[in-house]
């Protein structure tokens, strides 16, 4: 892209400041996205009868960011978005991002035009944006794409839930400069035994540190703080990988290792840490402080039904003792209410977990698969908050 310095025709408006914000806060927007936060309430049509359609405003908002990348404010790539539906390869997605480069020239011109506070707005978040990661492979892509995705969904459910408040989201992915501690933990996963045509489950310790893709805090009452883990799916990643992934934060949460963390998140956004603590109390009498968080598991697939690659995660959370530590949902039930009765957890599951531990925890990948296929859709899913 051509990012070059070269005289600007193009004058900045409080909306596209507004754009470079949110594109230094997500990371990577798609104009749809755009569109959405800032290119919702625009001009009449020229009837003037009522405000545009969608439509029109997507059409704004796509021009609009051809002039501000001519100018070299902001970058593009293409990425062909499928749909899990059809199957069918849709247009290629145009995904905006906000370069180093690019905030150099923005800063350029707004110091030239004596708009200098306009940048400091828009300084105090990028410093997360700049560091090492690629915005060229496709599955890398729309990873970051459905994680902009995730934050949007949050800001517009929390807006219409009075009595939840988001404290803060935080993008961590692709890594944190506050989540480095090394942690040894037990991966275990199912291996197929081909001579019983059972499976068995093979463990082995290793040593890494939690990477989700977001921090999320609410309060859904006075006082009460939530903490989360999101991780958000798009079915590239094996079912190995995955299970490791959980791993880990099982040993985070086992080992009692986000208690420093939630300290940090506590001081940088001014939440009262000491209520926040837990207080837990032992046979002996005494009694241990320990913050506690929840992973939440929002999954999308291109190729096929997202249901399908929930059922094989859950599946393999099972072995870990929690009830609602991990919990499963699909991005489209999580756009329409992230906070309602969307999500899977052991617990909503324990009207079959005998049935489970009977007859098909041993059994091959695919009678599992069918299994939890079958049963999954007859439990209740569980609000975020009970």
């Amino acid at each position: 892209m051509n990012t070059e310095i070269k005289p600007s025709t193009t004058k900045l408006t409080l909306n596209d400041l507004a754009v470079f914000e949110s594109l230094a806060d997500k990371k990577i927007l798609s104009i749809r996205q755009i569109q959405q936060l800032h290119f919702s309430k625009r001009k009449r049509n020229r009837e003037g009868s009522g405000e545009a359609t969608v439509e029109n405003l997507r059409i704004i908002a796509a021009k609009r960011m051809q002039q501000l990348e001519r100018e070299g404010y902001i970058e593009s790539r293409y990425c062909p978005l499928n749909s899990s539906q059809t199957k069918k390869v849709t247009r290629p997605t145009k995904l905006i991002i906000f370069t180093k480069k690019c905030q150099q020239n923005v800063k350029r011109e707004l110091t030239k035009t004596r708009r200098v506070t306009d940048w400091e707005n828009i300084a105090t978040m990028v410093h997360q944006f700049n560091k090492p990661q690629s915005f060229d492979a496709q599955t890398e892509l729309e990873h970051h794409e459905g994680i902009s995705e995730t934050l949007i969904a949050i800001d517009a459910n929390t807006n219409s839930h009075s009595t939840i408040a988001t404290n803060f989201a935080v993008r961590t992915h692709p890594r944190h400069s506050e989540i480095r501690e090394p942690v040894a933990f037990d991966h275990t996963y199912p291996m197929i035994d081909f001579k019983s045509k059972k499976v068995v489950m093979h463990t082995t310790t290793e040593e890494g540190s939690m990477n989700p893709d977001m921090f999320w805090c609410t309060s859904h009452k006075p006082g009460v703080y939530d903490f989360f883990t999101k991780e958000f799916d798009n079915d590239t990643s094996s079912y190995k990988t995955f299970l490791k992934k959980m791993s880990l934060y099982e040993a985070y949460r086992s080992q009692r290792r986000f208690h420093a963390l939630c300290r940090h998140w506590c001081e940088a956004y001014g939440l009262p840490f000491a209520q926040i603590e837990e207080v837990k109390t032992g046979a002996d009498g005494s009694t241990e402080k320990n913050a506690y968080f929840r992973v939440l598991v929002v999954i999308n697939s291109h190729k096929r039904d997202p249901m399908k690659r929930l059922f094989q995660l859950f599946a393999g959370t099972m072995q870990y003792p929690t009830k609602t530590f991990f919990n499963f949902t699909t991005l489209a039930q999580f756009r329409n209410d992230a906070f309602g009765p969307i999500w899977y957890n052991r617990r909503c599951f324990a009207p079959f977990e005998d049935e489970y531990n009977r007859s098909v925890k041993n059994s091959l990948p695919v009678v599992q698969n069918r299994f939890f296929a079958e049963k999954i859709p007859q439990t209740e899913p569980m609000p975020l908050f009970v």
